[in-house]
């Protein structure tokens, strides 16, 4: 499934969003999140009902980005509370990876001396780009950017059938 790069440049926004609202957060997705034995699915429920701080990751659940690839079983157990649904979180991440070469996006957002203010940027310049160089400056804060194409998405995979388990018989 290809994602539209407007789809995916406004789910940014709609992070930066998030984070400038509700705040943000390092080492974990949310504050009371972590070790609390609750599955992902139920502290992204947790993030969404109590606008809590988040990382920029937590920010992408924040919005709605999915927590499983489309066609995976798991995507049906967990509602779509978005347009942003139908963006994988793998997909998602790797946009702003490119964007801070390559780094995994948790360990940038948790790197000591990292602001707010650079996870919002990072979230923006990375809309804009994506968007292309007709899209104009971000905010009132006018900037240069020198402009590269996004890397091709890969195409989804249909995953294989889930095969039955052979019960043993009885000897």
């Amino acid at each position: 499934m290809t994602i539209d790069n407007n789809l995916l440049a406004d789910s940014y926004d709609a992070a930066a969003d998030y984070i400038e609202q509700h705040g943000w957060y390092r080492g974990y997705f949310a504050p009371g999140t972590f070790g609390t034995n609750m599955s992902v699915s139920k502290q992204i429920q947790t993030i969404q009902e109590n606008k809590l701080p988040v990382c920029a990751m937590g920010a992408g659940y924040a919005v709605g980005v999915s927590l499983f690839p489309e066609g995976r079983p798991e995507a049906a157990l967990i509602p779509a509370t978005s347009a942003f649904s139908q963006i994988n979180m793998s997909k998602w991440m790797r946009g702003l990876e490119h964007e801070i070469d390559g780094q995994c996006l948790p360990t940038w957002n948790d790197a000591t001396g990292r602001a707010k203010e650079e996870v919002v940027d990072l979230l923006r310049i990375t809309a804009l780009k994506l968007r292309g160089p007709e899209a104009g400056n971000i905010g009132d804060n006018p900037r240069e950017y020198e402009f590269e194409p996004m890397p091709a998405s890969e195409p989804v995979t249909e995953p294989a059938a889930p095969q039955p388990v052979k019960e043993p018989q009885p000897a």
